[in-house]
């Protein structure tokens, strides 16, 4: 067995073994002003952007209070210390964690669309076919993607200082890397898995997973770190976990994705299903966790782990109605020999 030292848990395998599919959950939704669009969340509150204000929510999604920002909010992005606003009118206006006004990051920015930040650096979405990128004062310091994007709505960071934006125009995501030097683009127009039609929203999940909200198929999808799909979820309508313009999407720390829907005027909040949901039931609905951390859910098994003569290698991700086990790796198990 190839693996890191470390715990590791796993379902005992049965004849009734089924392959794990990756699921969302909805979990709850909350009204909105008219139209919000982007959105964004730390420890204990979520910020939604809409055309005349900011609002804040706690993370049960009752309402906190508003602010009124000049020009017009587009998207709203959050630090340990102030609020980003992104507007129509090219300036990022910065703001305490109250909302109180602090002053004007920039006004040299064409229309300033979606924005992120991390802990030394602005990134924000221009209709001008580019990601600007300032410092934490707002001085420009270097711009990304003039060639490749058409018309960039959205933009987010991975944990590897991966760049990666979404393209309205082309119906792509496209991905830089932390130096700007473009890597890969997926994607393409349509209606099926992996295609989109005027996707706006970009977010990625603790295992770095790519959350895309697709504003006019009406459903959100989502993909590994390479940007293979791994699924989707939502459909039109007004119901629980219907559209009717899934716009912005933000994941917040407990890896809920969040999404705004611009014509619903609501924000719906979403969760990682822990079974499978290819078919099938499980009385105990043991979460398919070969290979993988039990707190992080992060990959510890390199290769694959045998149970007896069978062998599981990490891209099998078997699933059971049997309740789940924990054994330290290189450890035996009563009810099984691992090794």
């Amino acid at each position: 067995m190839k693996a890191i030292l470390g715990i590791i848990i796993i379902s005992l395998l049965g004849s009734a073994a089924l392959a794990y599919g990756l699921s969302t959950e909805f979990l709850f939704k909350f009204d909105s002003a008219s139209n919000p669009t982007g959105s964004t969340s730390n420890s204990t509150h979520i910020f939604i952007a809409t055309p005349s204000i900011i609002e804040i929510f706690d993370l049960s999604g009752n309402f906190v209070r508003s602010f009124d920002p000049p020009g017009t909010p587009y998207d709203v992005a959050v630090n340990s210390t102030h609020i980003f606003v992104s507007t129509g009118t090219g300036n990022i206006e910065l703001f305490d964690l109250s909302g109180n006004y602090v002053t004007s990051l920039t006004t040299s920015l064409g229309t300033a669309l979606g924005i992120t930040v991390n802990s030394t650096h602005v990134f924000v979405a221009e209709d001008s076919d580019k990601v600007t990128i300032l410092n934490l004062s707002g001085d420009i310091v270097d711009t990304v993607g003039a060639v490749e994007l058409g018309d960039p709505s959205d933009v987010t960071v991975d944990s590897n200082g991966r760049i990666i934006v979404v393209d309205a125009a082309n119906n792509v995501v496209q991905i830089f890397d932390s130096s700007g030097n473009f890597l890969t683009t997926f994607g393409s127009t349509g209606t099926g898995n992996g295609k989109f039609m005027a996707p706006t929203g970009v977010d990625v999940d603790s295992n770095d997973r790519i959350i895309v909200s697709d504003s006019t198929n009406n459903v959100v999808q989502i993909f590994d770190s390479s940007g293979n799909f791994l699924t989707t979820f939502g459909s039109t309508g007004t119901g629980n976990g219907e559209f009717g313009s899934p716009w912005g999407v933000t994941v917040d720390s407990n890896d809920r994705i969040i999404v705004t829907d611009f014509t619903n005027n609501n924000v719906q909040v979403f969760a990682y299903a822990t079974e499978s949901s290819t078919g099938g039931s499980s009385t105990h609905k043991t979460a398919p966790t070969s290979g993988l951390d039990w707190t992080t859910h992060r990959q510890i098994v390199t290769d694959g782990f045998r149970i007896n003569d069978f062998i599981v290698t990490i891209d099998d991700n078997w699933w059971t109605d049997f309740p789940e086990k924990q054994i330290i790796v290189g450890k035996k198990n009563n009810d099984a020999n691992i090794t």
